[in-house]
């Protein structure tokens, strides 16, 4: 399994393999992907606002053939949610497929999507 996550530094999205990285890119794409964020390094980050990587995403890098029109965006902001959201406000846990863009953004496709349930 490959992750993946913002490199704020460089610009650019990092990707680990077996907890060390082994790329920078411009653009990424994931299959069969799942989100994961550290809940205690994602408490330590809120009170002092230094970076951490505490959140990536998990999956089967796969070669990059642009976003879908179908794709929707997705963020995670450490001081709003513990968790990854999409455009609408929804948690995001699991996608089929996720997109990186050189942009900085990130979009999941629609189908294969699992939101967390409602509490």
């Amino acid at each position: 399994m490959t992750d993946v996550y913002r490199n704020l530094t460089r610009g650019c999205w990092s990707v680990r393999e077996r907890g060390r990285v082994v790329a920078h890119a411009q653009t990424v794409t994931l299959a069969d992907a799942v989100m994961v964020v550290r809940p205690g390094s994602r408490a330590r980050v809120i009170p002092t606002g230094n970076r951490e990587v505490h959140a990536w995403i998990k999956g089967t890098l796969v070669p990059h053939a642009g976003v879908p029109a179908r794709a929707v965006r997705f963020y995670y902001r450490p001081f709003l949610a513990g968790h990854f959201t999409d455009e609408c406000g929804r948690p995001v846990v699991a996608a089929a497929s996720i997109f990186f863009d050189e942009d900085g953004r990130a979009w999941h496709s629609e189908t294969g999507t699992q939101a967390a349930a409602s509490t």
